[in-house]
């Protein structure tokens, strides 16, 4: 039986765990760090900081842990870029997904170049690198051309521990800047973007091993120990809540954004360009959609306007004390724009139907039906009419069962919570089995399960329909707001 330490890196925090190939964790932890917000619409973070604290967290796990630890394997959040010298060293912040700023890009290579979601499986939005590099040379141009390499968070600690900058064919499927049939950087998408191919990293598999005999003692490990530089987090997610390419199962990852995915054996762009297509391995695409809008509404609505600062599963125990449907309050929940399925950054969060009568829990009870509402959007568009399909989710939202059940009813379906909420950090370890040609096994836990109730279901249908008619009705309107914000 062989141990893996599996390391996420998430956009609020980082998680590390010690896993064995029987699927039992022995040691488990969780870091945060911030967010900066500069400007209106921007989402920064320090890389230097998110260096620290992953190594403090890795040691921490390892110190804790009592197995000897035979591989080091990573997921990490997608769409991060920032620019650095030859050195390694970062001339800019970390952009992350959730940053606005290349609104203006995204809109004009929507309008020149329609063809690049196809030939990508990256949406044109804000969160893409590309529109953030295109946003970079028009606004920073003197950075810009200065700037030896464009990379992500994870090939900036890759440098730092193998002194080589490589990026896996996951985290690169999510740039808006890689051919997704080929699995080459795309000279199109380049010329886009206005770069060259040598200032992008090397592209790897996600099983492709690295070692150092000084990074392993400077971290208590076997001299020879692979790190395996893994995926991106959405992919694992999936891979990690047991959605494989044979599943007729959705994974449903609520954290601070949320997603919904589903597995398959070939890369395929939706012609609705509702969702997006990403790589795991040659064999594998996780096809899906991604919302803006998880669990960072039920922070900003505890942080603004409660009095005392409450836990998540407090909040959603306190708002399903109120009935199904929120007694006619809707909430439209894209508070930092929206992603799939409309793929629209000028959006913004709406709360419809507001009476005298509707007080905290209400709103709490709207602002949680609102973050299932945008995940049955992206459902809809995935199932293609099959509602033959279970739900395996993960996430932090999932460990509250008030939550998983109002999403139950919300979808109509059967939910399955799987092996806790740490899908991204399970599948980076699967991935670091399949590289040591080990099989792996989910641990004997049974999952926790969900039945929906009908009669809400069918409630939450008609607010569905009105769900979707209202965005259609007042985007033009929200964008002109959206435009005095920024």
């Amino acid at each position: 039986m062989s141990a893996i330490l599996a390391v996420d890196i998430g956009t609020t925090s980082a998680k590390a765990l010690v896993i064995t190939s029987s699927g039992t964790v022995s040691v488990s932890e969780r870091i945060t760090y911030p967010t900066h917000r500069p400007r209106t619409g921007y989402a920064e973070q320090d890389p230097e900081q998110l260096s620290a604290c992953i190594t403090s967290l890795m040691n921490d796990v390892i110190r804790k842990g009592t197995e000897k630890i035979d591989a080091v394997a990573f997921s990490c959040a997608m769409h991060g870029v920032m620019a650095v010298d030859e050195r390694g060293h970062a001339l800019t912040p970390l952009i992350i997904w959730s940053d606005l700023r290349a609104r203006e890009a995204a809109a004009q290579i929507s309008k020149e170049h329609r063809d690049m979601h196809a030939l990508t499986g990256t949406p044109i939005h804000p969160m893409s690198p590309l529109t953030k590099l295109v946003w970079m040379k028009k606004n920073q141009p003197e950075l810009f051309k200065r700037a030896h390499k464009f990379i992500g968070i994870k090939e900036y600690l890759w440098y730092r521990w193998f002194g080589t900058f490589v990026v896996d064919h996951s985290i690169a499927s999510a740039t808006g800047l890689m051919d997704s049939q080929k699995l080459t950087w795309s000279s199109t998408a380049l010329a886009v973007a206005g770069i060259r191919e040598e200032q992008l990293s090397k592209l790897v598999g996600v099983h492709t091993p690295f070692t150092s005999e000084q990074v392993n003692a400077t971290y208590g490990l076997a001299p020879r120990t692979p790190w395996i530089i893994g995926s991106s987090d959405g992919c694992l997610a999936t891979l990690g809540s047991d959605v494989n390419t044979n599943a007729n199962a959705l994974s449903v990852t609520v954290g601070t954004s949320g997603a919904v995915r589903k597995m398959n054996t070939q890369a395929g762009i939706d012609p609705a360009g509702k969702t997006f297509c990403y790589c795991l391995d040659k064999a594998r695409w996780v096809h899906g959609g991604a919302t803006n809008n998880g669990a960072v509404l039920i922070d900003w609505y505890t942080q603004k306007f409660l009095r005392e600062p409450i836990d998540l599963n407090t909040f959603c125990a306190r708002a399903t004390k109120v009935q199904p449907g929120s007694a006619g309050l809707l909430m439209i929940p894209y508070l930092q724009g929206e992603r799939s399925p409309v793929y629209d950054a000028d959006a913004s969060g709406v709360f419809l139907g507001v009476r005298h009568h509707h007080g905290t829990e209400h709103f709490m009870r709207a602002i949680l039906e609102g973050i299932g509402f945008a995940l049955m959007d992206i459902a809809d568009a995935l199932m293609e009419g099959n509602t033959n399909m279970e739900v395996r989710a993960s996430g932090g939202l999932s460990l509250s069962a008030e939550a998983m059940q109002v999403l139950s009813d919300q979808f109509g379906m059967t939910i399955h919570v799987q092996h806790r909420e740490d899908a991204s950090a399970i599948g980076a370890a699967i991935i670091a089995c399949e590289a040591l040609k080990i099989p792996f096994q989910f641990a004997d836990e049974p999952p926790r399960i969900y039945q929906p109730n009908m009669n809400n279901h069918q409630l939450y249908r008609k607010l569905f329909s009105i769900y979707k008619g209202v965005y259609s009705h007042i985007a033009d309107d929200l964008h002109q707001l959206t435009a005095l914000q920024f």
